[in-house]
């Protein structure tokens, strides 16, 4: 079976491969012991990510090779990156037998990943947590841990912390809880207010907590959802 590709899906395809970029750079810099750089790629995946699917839907360039060529590289850095991520954390604070642990991430990603692909159910929304957020909670724990205090660098040292986060992470992304997206059809008001309303509490977040506002906005997606949930 040929493969044709036409001009306008070089920049999502591009895009797509720049994540799968970010993802290798945060696998190196974890092996290296470099947890801030780690997480700083799979933040920046996480932006490459977004805009590889809104040049898609604006070149109306979706195909079928660019959908399983995005789930493959949201593997690389929103299922090994960040599980290697927190295997070497846990080495790093806590030396035990719970780095282990941090093998239910990229568990629940491949989960997740290949669940997405055939469920007809998430064209519009998302079944489960999607694996970009957890990337982003996972990415956010060296900075959190660095620049944000001793006592909440003393709870994410902590065993039930190290125990429980993996764990939680998988059963949210392999879990049946709908989601709202966060992709645009269009940017006007009308059907995106739960989007708009999201994105200026999570600017708010971070302006206020910094780095710690990273979970919170996570938490915060997850609450938005459940109450657009019952309003539908």
């Amino acid at each position: 079976m040929s493969l044709k590709i036409s001009p306008k899906h070089i920049i999502p395809n591009a895009l797509t491969f720049a994540n799968v970029i970010c993802g290798f750079f945060s696998l190196v810099y974890s092996a290296e012991g470099d947890l801030l750089w780690a997480g700083l790629f799979i933040a920046l995946g996480s932006v490459v990510d977004f805009m590889d699917g809104l040049s898609a839907r604006l070149l109306k360039a979706s195909t079928e090779f660019g959908k399983q060529l995005d789930s493959l590289s949201d593997m690389v850095t929103f299922g090994l990156a960040p599980s290697f991520l927190f295997y070497q954390f846990i080495v790093n604070t806590n030396p035990s037998w719970l780095k282990v642990m941090s093998v239910f991430i990229a568990i629940g990603a491949a989960s997740r990943l290949a669940k997405f692909n055939i469920d007809p159910r998430q064209k519009k929304g998302f079944v489960g947590l999607p694996t970009p957020a957890v990337g982003l909670l996972i990415a956010s724990i060296p900075f959190i841990y660095e620049f944000e205090g001793l006592e909440l660098g003393l709870l994410l040292q902590h065993p039930v912390f190290q125990f429980m986060l993996p764990v939680i992470s998988c059963i949210l992304m392999i879990s049946g809880f709908r989601l709202f997206s966060l992709k645009f059809e269009r940017f006007s008001l009308q059907g995106n207010k739960i989007r708009y309303a999201f994105l200026i509490l999570s600017a708010g977040f971070i302006a206020v907590f910094h780095f710690t506002g990273i979970p919170m906005i996570i938490l915060a997606y997850l609450i938005l959802s459940l109450i657009h949930n019952f309003a539908q």
